[in-house]
């Protein structure tokens, strides 16, 4: 990543004075998060949660039992039918009405249905939109009972129907409930990237001749990982049927003037069973926000921290339990596809940041001593494997030499012997032949000490703490020489708007230094690259999104860090874990944060780790996974995006375990010394 922070880009509010103790804090925080995401107003209301609750009943009651729903609601079914669209327009401020339902059914991982059903107009009054609502509830449940029953896997006996009931127990169900959908703006399909929200936005084509609708909803979208735009490509040239392919792939105003179609968008409210370890059948639903629980700051306690970053080890550990045997490692692991699907193999450099994590995390404050001995054991046994890679290359991969020698410093500060063994002797060989080639340290003129300038700087910032982690390590004075001119060369390298490209490797290959000459001398050593991290510091939060910035349709959002690089997605993604690590460890840096600055820096990182845990997989995100156990505690690559690069589960590691350190650094610290 090549994160650029331009300031000047992204004007900013004044902040308020920040509340003290925390808890005074947060309870602020969360109650004006909460107020903003029920009252600000939208362009177009989902339908109303109450709404969405009674049609899972009622499919629910429907899928429990198998038994198809009928033609007219029964008595007992009537109270919930009177909820699908509620009364509340009398009083003006009604929600959508229910224009569209969509339902998935989910079976040992499988899915087994999923019917969609879309209208593009509706009648006037509450009573017809009743009778509309139920009938489109009625059509979708009963189609969803039909695909499903052959994919049931029941014997076709006199037990069938019983054994029908009791396998339906284990049915996870997802409804999603479509407002009317709006007429689409767009004439390229660069103004339809920008208008359908990833996740929140389901497409339609409405063939103009024959009136026939096609919908995808978001939440098919988001469990097959497409994103909108591209869906609607894909619908366009199945409407248009023989040559749409071809027809498709003009601009959408064209394709939609000459095929006499309409484009449609719609917002829905969505419910879905998640993932119950102790059993489905009592699994209860969530509503979702793009596929996942909005996580609120109240949340953001170190507790619950150290709860997310044990879920997040484990599940690296499971993730790279194919590594220790020499078998390939999945990349990116694509929730919705079959665990053994063929996949791209994690890369070197990839799987050494993840033994990092796993060795970071094992030394964390309070980690389970049984978890924390699992991560050193997978971490060796992958660095093992990286280290044997390494060496059998001509030219390795200097990101993943670097990630190596960070991570066997992380795993083990100071070994006994550089050399224990064949292996390791011709792997420090290799190392320190890289670093000849990449850098070129002048003694006798440090500032004209250099990196090869086709070195990205994110490479420039990593090589930096791998040669400081391997000059304390062997502690002579020419190697930490080197490393001095290697992080000064590389905070030359970059402007202040880049700096924050070198994360988190730059600022911890200083803070190294930093603590190595502090240990070496009877007084306390400065930071001497203080003022820039400071300034980087101010740079990044200044692009952190707020409640006003992320709106109602966004709550997920809030705390992401938007980069402004060319290439960069205009969005928070994964990719802002990296300096959250740098301004985790900064927080309990008297050197980076004075006391009267904690509380202010607290609640700017406690804003960060919020989104940090919104990209993290829980039991109400592995709704749609095929092996739930497996993605529990990985991170999602974006709030839309539900794939699962392991460099996001491990940069989301590093932010959480960082994190705890220090909190409970300031937690222990005597009073005079926060």
């Amino acid at each position: 990543m090549h994160a650029t922070l331009h300031t000047h880009h992204a004007p900013r509010r004044p902040r308020s004075t920040p509340l003290r103790p925390l808890t005074l804090l947060l309870a602020l925080f969360a109650a004006v998060f909460s107020d903003a995401h029920l009252h600000a107003a939208r362009a177009f209301e989902p339908p109303a949660p109450d709404a969405a609750m009674a049609a899972y009943q009622l499919a629910e009651r429907a899928v429990r039992s198998w038994t198809p729903l009928p033609e007219n609601p029964d008595a007992d079914s009537l109270p919930l039918v009177r909820r699908l669209a509620g009364q509340a327009e009398a009083l003006g401020a009604a929600p959508a009405p229910i224009a569209g339902v969509h339902l998935q059914l989910r079976l040992d991982g499988r899915t087994i249905a999923r019917p969609a059903l879309l209208r593009a107009s509706l009648p006037p009054s509450i009573d017809d939109r009743r009778a509309v609502a139920y009938a489109l509830l009625r059509d979708c449940v009963n189609a969803a009972l039909a695909q499903a029953e052959s994919r049931m896997e029941v014997p076709n006996d006199a037990l069938r129907d019983q054994n029908l009931r009791e396998r339906a127990r284990a049915v996870r169900i997802s409804i999603e409930l479509a407002a009317p959908p709006v007429p689409m703006h767009a004439r390229t399909w660069a103004d339809a990237v920008v208008e359908l929200d990833p996740g929140l936005h389901g497409i339609a084509v409405l063939r103009n001749a024959d009136r026939e609708l096609r919908p995808v909803f978001p939440s098919a979208m988001l469990s097959s990982g497409q994103l909108p735009a591209r869906s609607l490509s894909a619908l366009i040239a199945a409407t248009i049927g023989e040559g749409g392919a071809a027809a498709a792939l003009d601009q959408p105003a064209k394709v939609a003037a000459e095929h006499q179609l309409t484009l449609l968008r719609f917002r829905t409210t969505h419910l879905a069973q998640g993932y119950d370890p102790s059993g489905v059948e009592d699994a209860t639903p969530s509503f979702l926000f793009r596929g996942a629980r909005t996580v609120p700051l109240a949340e953001i306690r170190l507790d619950s921290l150290r709860t997310a970053a044990d879920r997040a080890a484990e599940h690296l550990i499971a993730r790279l339990e194919p590594a220790t045997r020499a078998r390939p490692v999945t990349a990116d692991l694509r929730p919705w596809l079959n665990p053994s699907s063929p996949s791209e193999p994690a890369e070197t450099h990839e799987l050494a940041l993840a033994a990092l994590a796993l060795a970071n995390h094992a030394s964390a404050p309070t980690v389970n001593a049984s978890l924390a001995d699992s991560a050193r054991q997978t971490a060796r046994a992958v660095l093992h494997h990286c280290r044997a890679a390494l060496t059998a290359q001509q030219e390795p991969d200097p990101i993943a030499l670097a990630l190596v020698v960070v991570a066997t410093s992380e795993l083990d500060p100071t070994p006994t012997s550089p050399d224990a063994d064949s292996q390791t002797t011709d792997f420090w060989r290799t190392w320190d032949t890289a670093v000849t080639t990449l850098f070129t340290h002048r003694p006798a003129a440090a500032a004209a000490s250099s990196f090869d300038p086709a070195l990205p700087p994110p490479v420039r910032g990593l090589l930096s703490e791998a040669i400081a982690r391997r000059a304390v390590a062997v502690g002579s004075p020419d190697r930490l020489a080197q490393a001095d001119a290697a992080v000064s060369a590389a905070f030359a390298s970059v402007t202040a708007d880049q700096l924050v490209s070198l994360m988190p490797w730059l600022s911890r290959a200083a803070a190294i230094l930093a603590d190595h000459a502090r240990d070496d001398t009877p007084l306390r050593s400065a930071l001497p690259s203080a003022v820039a991290l400071r300034d980087m510091r101010e740079r990044i939060w200044n692009h952190q999104l707020q409640l006003a910035d992320a709106g109602a349709d966004a709550p997920d959002f809030v705390g992401g860090i938007v980069f402004t690089a060319p290439g960069a997605s205009p969005l928070p993604t994964w990719q802002c874990f990296r300096p959250i690590v740098s301004l985790a460890r900064a927080l309990a840096d008297d050197r980076l944060t004075d006391e009267p600055e904690r509380a202010r820096e607290l609640a700017r990182l406690g804003n960060a780790l919020r989104f940090v845990r919104q990209l993290q997989t829980d039991e109400h995100a592995a709704w749609s996974a095929t092996s739930p156990r497996l993605v529990l505690g990985g991170f999602r690559a974006a709030p839309w995006d539900h794939a699962m690069p392991i460099d996001a589960s491990s940069f989301g590691l590093l932010c959480l375990s960082e994190s705890i350190r220090s909190l409970s650094a300031l937690s222990d610290a005597p009073n005079d010394d926060k």
